[in-house]
């Protein structure tokens, strides 16, 4: 018993959308909880729903490290229509009291779905219980996009003063802004997510413009000196990953998206940083059969295909061939993708001939 946690909930309406990893439910009035959750990282949600039960709020949640033998207590907001930490009463008192009457409790608690935790546990395996506290938005919950600030009047677009509104042309995305509110994000609602480093801005010379486009080492190397090792990456790639899966957050989505075409798109970096690629393949080896089947066909306008197969063949150019073919067996199995001719040069990467004599 010692070695498992339990989840209470209270106020939670009936009919609501309750998950927690990979266990989705519609809740009843008798419903208090979670029992046996496994210690670790879990995430927990809930979504509203209308008359007819369809979903009338987006799914919000948290991620929380459970040890053995916690109670975590939480309390339905019908404000804001989400689950939040316990307000009432004496909180410790009433984990006490729960704790000596867990028994009479146990009917109304759901039992946590152990058939998937073999897989929970691989996309969760380097998610510290520090990582969640440094990853996770300050305000602790989770929801499925940012949340901006209400647009004031002196931020309301206005465009170009003495263009009259029936005249006005669009010409170019700096005319466009001027239309568009400047929104400001919530800070407190947002993942605490690392800054990635741009390929190129307006102070890239061309020749910085053309390395980053074929190697991105200069910008893993930045960004490895800007966050505390990089094994805080890998946890921020399981992080995210697991955001988007349990929240359907697609900002999140985004975010993985963004570190995995920085990691797979250098040759130097594999050279440099072994180690942790041999851990960051092993991370996606998990992740990638749970991508949305919109990223699954394999073709040359699937970028995510494309990023995979320049990591494939860095990792044989420098010498880490078991794992590079281990990972293809394992992507052929799961999601039936095949790479050949891996180290052959893509035509479209080959120099151009032009005939200037015609």
């Amino acid at each position: 018993m010692d070695s498992f946690s339990f989840l209470i909930v209270t106020g939670t309406p009936d009919n609501t959308e309750f998950g927690i990893d990979f266990l989705a439910i519609n809740i009843t009035e008798q419903f208090r909880g979670v029992k046996f959750i496994p210690q670790g990282p879990h995430f927990v949600y809930s979504s509203s729903k209308d008359h007819f039960g369809n979903p009338s709020t987006s799914r919000s949640g948290f991620l929380h490290y459970y040890k053995g033998g916690e109670i975590l207590v939480k309390e339905w907001n019908a404000k804001n229509e989400e689950l939040q930490d316990r307000t009432r009463g004496d909180v410790e008192l009433e984990k006490q009291r729960i704790k000596e009457n867990i028994k009479d409790l146990d009917r109304f608690l759901a039992m946590y779905e152990f058939e998937n935790i073999g897989k929970w546990k691989s996309l969760t395996s380097l998610i510290t219980e520090d990582a969640v506290q440094r990853l996770s938005p300050p305000c602790k919950i989770i929801r499925n996009s940012v949340e901006f600030k209400s647009c004031t009047d002196e931020n309301r677009p206005r465009g170009k003063p003495e263009a009259p509104i029936r005249n006005v042309r669009i010409r170019s995305t700096d005319d466009e802004a001027m239309y568009l509110p400047k929104m400001e994000v919530i800070a407190e609602t947002q993942p605490q997510y690392s800054k990635l480093p741009e390929r190129y801005n307006q102070f890239s010379s061309p020749a910085e413009k053309t390395f980053n486009n074929i190697d991105t080492v200069n910008l893993i190397d930045k960004l490895f000196t800007e966050i505390t090792t990089p094994s805080n990456l890998l946890e921020e790639l399981q992080f995210c990953f697991i955001v988007y899966l349990c929240c359907l957050s697609i900002d999140s989505l985004a975010h993985w998206r963004q570190i995995l075409s920085l990691l797979c798109n250098s040759e130097q970096a594999v050279e440099k940083y072994r180690t942790f690629y041999l851990q960051f393949i092993n991370v996606i080896k998990h992740q990638l059969p749970e991508i949305p089947i919109e990223f699954i066909e394999q073709n040359s306008t699937n970028t995510i295909y494309l990023d995979i197969k320049n990591l494939l063949r860095n990792l044989i150019i420098n010498g880490i061939t078991e794992p590079s073919e281990l990972l293809q067996k394992h992507l052929d199995d799961t999601i039936s993708w095949t790479f050949e001719d891996l180290l052959e040069e893509d035509p479209e990467d080959l120099p151009q001939i032009v005939d200037l004599s015609s």
